[in-house]
Formats: C-alpha cells, sequence, structure tokens
C-alpha cells in the first residue's frame, strides 16, 4: 500500500467491520475470504483504534436496518464496555434534529464527526483497494465523500454539500454497468473503474452494509479535487 517494507498482511476493509460467529444465528460466515494486502506496520498495527473508531460511525448508521445490523450491534455494545471514552467522545456532542424528507420531517440525531480521521479511515481502505485491483500501491492523491456525511457549517457548506452530491451521482453512473465485488457483500462490496483518460485515474464507490456509500476519486497529482 505504501513503499515501506512489508511486515504484514492488513484486511480491506478493516476486519472488525465484519461479525464474529459468536455473534450470528444462522450459518452464514461473513469473514470468509477477506480482502488482505501487504503492509506495513505503521500502517496496520499502529491503526487499530482508527479501525475501532470507523466501526461505531458506521454500526451507528445502519442500527435498525440491513442483515446483519442486530449481529454488529452486539459486536458495537461489547466495544463500548471495552472502551467507553471513544463512545464518549463522538456521541457527547450529539443533538435531536428534524430533516426533511420526501414524505415530511423526520426525526434524527445529529453526531459532528472527526471528518479528518473518518476520511483518513476510508482513505486506507481506498489505497488497499487500489492494490488489491492492480497491483500497484497508489501514491498520489485520494478524495473520499461519504454519502451520508453532511455538511452544516461555514459559509460554502450548501455548495460544498452538492457538488459532493453530484460527483457521487456521477460516480454511480460510471460503475454501473460493472458487477460489485465482495463475497461478503451485507458487510460491504465496492465497485473499481481504472479510467485512462480522465483528471481521476480511477472511481470507485463502497458499501458498508448496503446502507452506508463512499464515493472515492483517485486524483491524479496537481489535478484540483472538487
Amino acid at each position: 500500500m505504501c513503499e515501506r517494507q512489508e511486515v504484514s498482511k492488513e484486511h480491506v476493509p478493516p476486519k472488525c467491520l465484519f461479525p464474529q460467529i459468536k455473534d450470528i444465528d444462522c450459518d452464514s460466515n461473513f469473514r470468509a475470504n477477506l480482502i488482505t494486502v501487504p503492509s506495513c506496520d505503521e500502517h496496520n498495527s499502529k491503526k487499530s483504534g482508527d479501525d475501532e473508531f470507523l466501526m461505531y460511525v458506521l454500526v451507528s448508521e445502519l442500527m435498525a436496518s440491513g442483515v446483519v445490523a442486530p449481529y454488529m450491534v452486539k459486536k458495537l455494545k461489547r466495544a463500548i464496555d471495552r472502551n467507553p471514552t471513544l463512545a464518549q467522545k463522538i456521541f457527547s456532542n450529539a443533538k435531536d434534529v428534524s430533516l426533511k424528507s420526501k414524505d415530511g420531517y423526520v426525526d434524527s440525531l445529529e453526531v459532528p464527526l472527526d471528518s479528518l480521521r473518518l476520511n483518513s479511515c476510508f482513505d486506507h481502505i481506498a489505497r488497499g483497494l487500489y492494490y488489491h485491483e492492480t497491483g500497484f500501491s497508489w501514491l498520489s492523491d485520494v478524495q473520499v465523500i461519504p454519502d451520508f456525511v453532511y455538511f452544516i457549517e461555514g459559509e460554502d457548506a450548501h455548495e460544498i454539500q452538492g457538488v459532493h452530491v453530484e460527483l457521487g451521482v456521477l460516480a454511480k453512473m460510471l460503475l454501473h454497468p460493472l458487477d460489485p465485488h465482495g463475497e461478503n457483500s451485507d458487510v460491504f462490496s465496492y465497485k473499481f473503474l481504472k479510467c485512462d483518460e480522465s483528471p481521476f485515474a480511477s472511481v470507485a464507490q463502497i458499501e458498508f452494509y448496503k446502507n452506508c456509500v463512499v464515493t472515492i476519486l483517485y486524483v491524479y497529482k496537481g489535478a484540483k479535487k472538487c
């Protein structure tokens, strides 16, 4: 994934996002044939805290939906019991909000996120997938656009949100003819397209728990990010 010496293998995405056998009440094995890539020490053992942070965020998004939701909620509860400090840090400033939908307003929860940390988690997954698909490390820029993160602060928040929505729609159109990859699609699947003539070297969309979609743009050095 980088130019450092390989010392181990790393799961892409992190193994902690997949339900454990002890939490499952069916015959499914959601940890079969997980993707692994070569990894240095810094990019594997030193990021376990970020993996758990990502699990907190994604499982909080799926809560009441999806085949694996009840299994991952069990796992999340154990993680909170083991490390309540992280949960308190993530959800301490959460507040109730009403969101406008096509059917009216719905009650929801607004949770301020450490966006830099979240983007770093997805950046790491994006680089791992690029290596898995091409056999080469991607050493240039990556832009990640989670469809479940909303910009609500700043003068240009609405404009940024609009651009990100448009990029997500365009990526979906580009990737539509492709079949998704991932043997455990109830947990994770992705589509990947290598582009030869584009400001972006490649485009991908990854989906967690059939609920959270992240658009990935592999940006050539010198190309302007959106």
